[in-house]
């Protein structure tokens, strides 16, 4: 357990590695609990990179509160982590970073957004239905950017498509 509080970032991830590959997610927890709130940012960095290997409810959490406290160090590391589990899971928490006031910040999450979108990890039509509900005007834009994008393949919109002229019918 020293391992996790070294100064030393290739320890610290190593240890943690360890501590998923070989522990229960209980134990993860139990051990790591301190991490989580250390002033160290890079501590905190350390962490949230190892949550990306869990991607459980409380992982989640973890990784939404992180995004709104920062600092941006640990704010870019948390959104590294959920391109790395990029699952539709990680959309809402990537929603949210675009509305966050550090232009970094939703920069990036604009960016995995539109990749994971393109790339056919998340559902774009989905995405861009999120998008489109935030009350910011510049995630909406987004919205329309993304749907401009991949307008050029119409499977990808065929689900909206599809919804609206079900919702028409009935």
């Amino acid at each position: 357990a020293k391992g996790l509080t070294s100064r030393d970032d290739e320890v610290r991830k190593y240890v943690l590695n360890a501590l998923l590959a070989i522990g229960t997610e209980t134990d993860f927890w139990q051990y790591t609990a301190n991490m989580v709130d250390s002033p160290r940012p890079e501590v905190v960095a350390s962490y949230v990179t190892a949550l990306a290997r869990m991607a459980s409810p409380r992982a989640f959490n973890v990784l939404r509160r992180k995004l709104r406290e920062g600092p941006d160090t640990v704010r870019q590391q948390v959104l590294s982590s959920l391109n790395e589990i990029g699952t539709e899971e990680v959309v809402p928490l990537l929603v949210d970073a675009l509305t966050s006031s550090r232009v970094v910040v939703r920069s990036l999450a604009a960016e995995i957004l539109t990749n994971l979108s393109k790339g056919g990890t998340v559902n774009v039509a989905r995405v861009i239905l999120w998008l489109l509900r935030s009350k910011d005007p510049n995630v909406r834009r987004l919205a329309a950017d993304l749907a401009n994008e991949v307008v050029a393949d119409a499977t990808v919109l065929a689900p909206i498509r599809d919804e609206a002229v079900s919702r028409e019918q009935s």
